[in-house]
């Protein structure tokens, strides 16, 4: 997968400059839009938060995260801050601002301890339930398109976090919830420079 960064790297520095070109030739110069790149939120937890317990087939069923615990904690802890550094880097090279949404779901992750999966005799919680969806069997119609993505309450989240760097001056921001309340109190500060 990481032989893959520099390649997406260099495809989200092309799209922004296709972007930048459009927008010009469209009558709108650099300097009167704002470009904000954004990263992807761990949709997993690392292994030592999932609720349920043992390595097992079972997960699927349970909770639809059947990953090894080796493999969350690869994913949330190095491949998903990989992927963000790579994004950073496109957004310094095409001048583009950026906001970091690697940590924006820590805790609300699909099948993490901190939180419940909505169903019978559970009504769905901002403050509560994951905001990731599921894997599923892709069976149905969208589901494999939709697994491992934003929910209702993931997309408000996502949406407040860009609302938030839209207010404050450009530059690089990151953008993280806040435990125990829903998705409109998500916190934005500067991200740090590289």
């Amino acid at each position: 997968m990481r032989d893959r960064l520099p390649a997406m790297r260099a495809a989200a520095v092309n799209a922004l400059g296709d972007i930048t070109t459009a927008m010009d030739r469209a009558g709108h110069p650099k300097g009167s839009y704002r470009l904000i790149l954004q990263s992807y939120p761990s949709p997993l937890p690392d292994g030592g938060r999932v609720r349920y317990p043992g390595e097992k087939y079972d997960r699927l069923a349970q909770g639809g995260c059947p990953f090894f615990d080796k493999d969350l904690t690869w994913t949330h802890d190095e491949l998903v801050p990989e992927i963000s550094t790579a994004l950073a880097s496109a957004a310094r090279t095409a001048g583009a601002e950026f906001l970091d949404l690697s940590r924006a779901f820590d805790g609300r992750e699909v099948c993490s301890t901190t939180t419940v999966q909505a169903g019978p005799g559970r009504q769905p919680s901002g403050r509560t339930s994951e905001w990731v969806r599921f894997v599923t069997s892709g069976l149905g119609q969208g589901q494999r398109q939709e697994s491992l993505h934003p929910d209702y309450y993931g997309q408000r989240a996502l949406g407040v976090c860009l609302g938030l760097q839209l207010d404050q001056a450009p530059g690089r921001y990151s953008c993280t919830n806040t435990p125990g309340t829903g998705p409109a109190d998500m916190r934005l500060q500067p991200a740090p420079s590289p």
